[in-house]
């Protein structure tokens, strides 16, 4: 593109100055400070045809995003600074931002934007793509009174209707800027998403595969924004995106973040993506970057084969497999022209609109009323959320047109063991309609690799994509500086156990003692291992200390939980990797758990928890169809509701507020936030597991067993609430707006508010069942979750080492009063208490629970208590009738599901059933 595109999209961005909120009513007028801006940026002013552009997407993009206001209908914002949220209507007063002067503010934006361009050279591409991700940091890294701090994230478009912020805004503005005078959106996806990420063995490909689907979907993405600016991909936002972030740098551009590294290695993006582009640019682009996404995986592709060339000498591979499946990446796109610009909402649009989607009453309602009594005639923009229907129900129909004929059919041979469908990677002497040959052949590159890239003697057979996904990390260490490090089930399970031990050793010379005996005698090139976050927040700790030896308890911290536990020893794996040192280091980890158990730190659980948690009908939300979704009335100033109310008519501000640009980039950029700090915060720091996924709404997160059911409860909670960040200091609530401790921190992050719902499924496993097992299961708990407890709710599948399965789950709330995990959470603590909860508790109830099915519940709710105040003991009768009525309370909301009395006392019993496991293997694990 030319210097004057990428100008004319600078010109969009300033169009409105970031402050504008803080200008109005206050004798400043907020074009002409634009238009400062604008010259700033671009070392000149803009043209007429390039304003001319510019106000049309503007009015564009305003009709998306706003109710056609009245012409009286203003709101001086500095007086009352209000927010709404977007998607549920809650309002936030900040106070007031009075003394906050907008002169002073305007220097500091003129004086960034000045900066910028002179750091560019006058680089206009490098100026708008500058402006358009840093602008916001910038201002808030350069000022020095008056300060907004994180407010400068949160400033409205439209003092009116203060749901959308002028970041928002600005970059729809330049997005339409760019694709008109005739733009057309474009829908992109690519796939299999859960058949490519399901295709694990290891927590590495389980995390491999997630991240692999954002890189490619970045490719085809950034295929677009090379050519047309990263504005134009309307859903996701891309503003803050580690791999887009990464894209910056490498075209010189950065700005006072430096979160990229930290970051990179969360799969933040989404398989599917909506962009704004010219018309009679869509097929060369969207195919050039179907093509892009392809060609970055047969190049990935090529270098692991490099790789494996270069570890597992004398080999000449079949070259053609590498072809054959290298087509795997199903990549689809539908568009639709916008009508004529110019010509705006005619009746022809209205009609033929209404013929493929059907009719809709409230954009009429709106249309008319506008048309009435607003300050302008609606344009294309009014009707956003219909042309978005249209284009996403087009994509829908191509999705289902499923492509035939690729790499997976007609695959000869005996088949990958992780996938199943594509014949395993082989050289050319190696016939592999012959077992032998084929195991033979990969127990030598198991070898050649090295112990822990494929199962040893042949075990693991891996097609080229399961293989490129083993093997990936390695290349990407080395191309993008990518940490790919990630635990193991083992270490998981035992991490609280380690975290207890280091605790301890600060003040247990003893057990400091046989910590340092067994990391003495363990092989050096074996602790290497990967451990969670919170180990390492507790090395931070003490390596403070001077009276402990650091560097002993960081030896220990990387060797695998697996080595603590005393059935590793008697593996047939431990012969071959500890040789003739096994027996002593047997003896030396026999040796560590003793004194560990002399300090009080008595289990060592073999059992972890998988975490899936994602948003209740989020596609609704998204599309905005929810019936949900804030009516106009809420998103307003409350300044301002009743001049439209006198206007419009009531009838029309009870209608749900419509579908917009930026609602979406919202909605994106809310979700991005969640994913890349809040939801790491709550399973990383606040718990000790460690994520594997965090693409939006959809966290997939491992966890030891103590911490399954507070992490779950943690990240559902904080998907909801309003956070604000800085470094890796997460603070939660709106209260945090109001002072100037919420200003303090660096980005804010304004949540999914508190009509969007999460459920969780989870699924509790021995370390050595196998994971893909561990996986189903948990997806299943989370789809158990949504459907049979009607969402807002978690389900828990407990896969025991002997074989048995059991499942219980709840909403997260049962009444107002009664919050379902830590009521769970406080049964686990009096079942592992000593003079707490006995496990016949169980048994007991179940009996009494059948033998008199027809006792009223008073009367059953005074039996429940009798046998629980028969195991807590004298002096604890408020506890056990709290207990009992909680129990009670959980029975209930079981029987309105209409199944009957006995099958919901099961179901409450499930749960009581889960505490008391739970107990089992979390008891005194952590000392308080």
């Amino acid at each position: 593109m030319t210097d004057g595109f990428w100008q004319l999209k600078t010109v969009a961005y300033l169009h409105d100055p970031p402050h504008k909120s803080l200008l109005l009513g206050r004798g400043i007028g907020h074009e002409a400070v634009a238009l400062s801006l604008i010259s700033a940026a671009t070392g000149t002013t803009p043209s007429a045809q390039e304003w001319g552009t510019v106000k049309v997407a503007d009015r564009i993009a305003s009709a998306a995003d706003r109710v056609d206001f009245p012409k009286d209908a203003e709101v001086y914002w500095s007086k009352r600074p209000v927010l709404c949220h977007p998607l549920s209507g809650e309002r936030y007063d900040l106070g007031h931002l009075v003394d906050v002067d907008p002169q002073t503010l305007g220097k500091l934006v003129e004086q960034v934007v000045t900066g910028v361009r002179s750091k560019y050279g006058g680089n206009e591409q490098k100026t708008f793509l500058h402006l358009w991700r840093y602008l916001a940091d910038d201002l808030k890294n350069q000022e020095t009174s008056n300060k907004l701090g994180c407010l400068w994230d949160l400033l409205p478009a439209d003092t009116r209707i203060p749901d959308h912020t002028i970041w928002h805004h600005n970059r729809i503005v330049s997005a339409i800027a760019g694709a008109l005078p005739n733009p057309a959106l474009v829908v992109m996806s690519i796939g299999p998403v859960q058949d490519f990420i399901a295709c694990a063995r290891t927590t590495r490909d389980l995390w491999t595969g997630s991240w692999l689907l954002s890189f490619l979907a970045w490719q085809g993405m950034k295929a677009i924004s090379e050519e047309w600016g990263p504005d134009a991909i309307l859903f996701p936002d891309l503003r803050g995106q580690p791999l887009v972030d990464k894209w910056l740098q490498e075209l010189g551009i950065q700005g006072p973040s430096a979160e990229t590294e930290d970051y990179l290695a969360t799969p933040s993006l989404p398989n599917r993506w909506v962009a704004i582009l010219p018309a009679d640019a869509v097929r060369r682009v969207a195919d050039g970057a179907e093509e892009v996404i392809k060609a970055a995986w047969r190049d990935l592709a090529r270098q692991v084969k490099d790789l494996l060339g270069d570890r597992a000498k004398g080999y000449d591979l079949d070259l053609s497999q590498w072809q054959r499946q290298g087509d795997w990446v199903e990549v689809y796109w539908s568009s639709h022209a916008w009508p004529d610009v110019t010509a705006g909402v005619t009746p022809q649009v209205e009609a033929s609109l209404d013929a493929l989607l059907g009719p809709d009453q409230d954009y009429g309602r709106l249309l008319h009323s506008f048309r009435k009594s607003g300050k302008w005639e609606p344009n294309l923009g009014t009707i956003y959320g219909r042309l978005h229907s249209l284009v996403d129900r087009v994509h829908g129909s191509r999705k289902a047109l499923r492509d035939f004929g690729g790499s997976e059919s007609g695959e000869p041979g005996y088949k990958c063991t992780l996938c199943g469908v594509r014949e395993p990677v082989r050289d050319l002497n190696t016939d592999s309609s012959y077992y032998r040959e084929l195991i033979s052949f990969w127990a030598k590159i198991g070898d050649d690799l090295g112990a822990g890239t494929v199962e040893e003697n042949g075990k693991e057979r891996l097609c080229t994509v399961c293989l490129t996904k083993r093997l990936a990390p390695k290349v990407l260490q080395e191309s993008l500086g990518l940490r790919s490090a990630f635990p193991s089930t083992s270490e998981i399970s035992a991490t609280k156990y380690k975290i207890a031990v280091l605790q301890e050793c600060i003040k247990n010379e003893e057990l400091q003692c046989a910590v340092s005996e067994f990391v003495a005698a363990f092989p050096k090139d074996l602790a290497v291992a990967s451990y969670v976050p919170a180990v390492g927040l507790e090395l931070k700790k003490v390596r403070s200390l001077a009276s402990v030896d650091s560097s002993v308890l960081e030896r220990f911290a990387k060797i695998d939980g697996e080595w603590l536990f005393p059935e590793t020893y008697e593996s047939e794996e431990s012969d071959h990797l500890l040789g003739e040192n096994k027996a002593t280091m047997a003896r030396l980890a026999a040796n560590l758990r003793e004194k560990a158990k002399k300090a009080g730190i008595t289990h060592l659980s073999p059992y972890y928890a998988v975490l899936a948690i994602d948003g209740d009908q989020m596609g609704k939300w998204v599309s905005g169809t929810h019936s949900d979704l804030p009516k106009i009335r809420e998103v307003l100033h409350p300044d301002i509701v009743n001049i439209c109310s006198n206007m419009f008519g009531s009838d029309v501000l009870e209608q749900k507020r419509p579908q917009s640009p930026s609602l979406q980039g919202t909605l994106s950029s809310t979700l991005l936030g969640f994913s890349l700090y809040v939801a790491r915060y709550a399973v990383e720091v606040q718990n000790a597991g460690k994520i594997v996924y965090s693409g939006g709404d959809d966290v997939l997160a491992f966890l030891p067993l103590e911490d399954a059911l507070t992490a779950a409860d943690d990240v559902r909670r904080m998907f909801q609430k309003f956070a604000v960040v800085s470094g890796d200091t997460v603070r939660v609530g709106q209260d945090l707006l109001r002072g100037d401790i919420g200003r303090s921190f660096r980005n804010a992050h304004l949540g999914l508010g508190n009509r969007i719902t999460a459920s969780a499924g989870i699924a509790v496993a021995h370390y050595r069942q196998p994971l893909r097992q561990v996986l189903d299961a948990a997806r299943h708990m989370e789809e158990a979750a949504k459907e049979s407890m009607g969402r807002s709710a978690f389900a828990v599948a407990t896969l025991k080492h002997s074989g048995e399965r059991t499942e219980a789950g709840a909403p997260w709330r049962v009444d107002d009063r009664l919050e379902t995990i830590p009521f769970l959470m406080n049964l686990v603590a009096l079942f592992g208490d000593e003079e707490g909860l006995s496990a016949r508790l169980l048994p007991q109830l179940a009996y009494e629970i059948t033998a008199y099915p027809g006792l009223p519940s008073e009367a059953t709710s005074q039996r429940v208590e009798y046998l629980v105040k028969r195991h807590l003991g004298q002096g604890r009768e408020e506890l056990a009738r709290a207990i009992a009525r909680d129990v009670c309370s959980l029975q209930e909301w079981f029987a309105g599901k209409g199944r009957g009395q006995l099958w919901a006392w099961e179901k409450a019993l499930d749960l009581i059933s889960l505490a008391s496991f739970m107990a089992r293997y979390c008891k005194k694990v952590v000392r308080n």
